[in-house]
């Protein structure tokens, strides 16, 4: 359950052999920090942790409403930062295969990523779990099955976007469907492009997804099939639902 709870606060920083922040530069100071506490066992590294803490509020424009508020999120936050180092000094010996970092999600707890990310997915769930057995049966293809090589990496060979946040718009749904088709394009043309979201959680309502609030990669990989999908750069993401029409 903490490893369950931990990734999920850390979704979009777990890489095998580095730790990940963000690409900009900006971020490689609280990285360095960060490396440098977590290769000392015996000290609590307090004042370490409270500057980490002040940069890491500052970088992702954290801010609190209340005093009690401020407290919860930090006290979160050092949770997640000490089983970070915990996990990395691991690594150190040998016992993990991969490093974890800080992202703008290390201020939230389990409640928190439910409440925002997870709203009615256990419903959700239950609700396809059927439709999605049906489609499994009838795609699956024995001769394909056998050829299948023993592992794959999209990313080694091109074919997957940079991690993208979708804020507080219940939108998975579109960001997987846009990723997967981005991964076939490459595949079928030799060129990635990024594809665009906000597109699909704009326009395919009437496929059966509901913008912001849930929605199916099936649905939306009908729409494209209809009315095809334009780039993200042309059509950028909003964290809302954005009236086109």
């Amino acid at each position: 359950m903490i490893r369950l709870l931990f990734y999920l606060h850390l979704i979009v920083n777990v890489y095998p052999n580095h730790t990940y922040i963000h690409n900009n530069s900006s971020y490689g100071v609280i990285d360095q920090n960060i490396n440098h506490t977590t290769n000392d066992n015996d000290n609590d590294h307090d004042d370490d942790d409270d500057l980490l803490w002040l940069q890491w509020k500052s970088l992702h424009h954290k801010n609190y409403s209340t005093h009690k508020e401020y407290n919860e999120h930090r006290e979160n936050w050092l949770y997640n930062l000490h089983s970070m180092k915990q996990h990395n000094l691991m690594y150190d010996k040998g016992l993990v295969l991969y490093t974890i970092g800080l992202n703008q999600f290390s201020d939230l707890n389990w409640s928190h990523i439910t409440t925002i990310y997870l709203t009615n997915l256990s419903q959700y769930l239950n609700k396809h779990k059927q439709k999605s057995q049906m489609l499994l049966k009838q795609s699956l293809n024995e001769t394909i099955l056998k050829e299948i090589p023993d592992s794959w990496d999209w990313r080694k060979v091109g074919a997957v976007s940079k991690v993208k946040i979708q804020g507080k718009c219940g939108a998975c749904w579109a960001f997987s469907a846009a990723g997967a088709l981005e991964g076939q394009l490459k595949n079928r043309t030799g060129t990635f492009v990024e594809l665009s979201p906000q597109q699909l959680i704009d326009c395919s309502h009437s496929f059966g997804n509901h913008g912001c609030l849930g929605g199916d990669m099936n649905n939306a990989f009908r729409y494209v099939e209809k009315d095809g999908i334009q780039s993200e750069e042309s059509y950028p993401y909003l964290t809302k639902v954005y009236d086109y029409m």
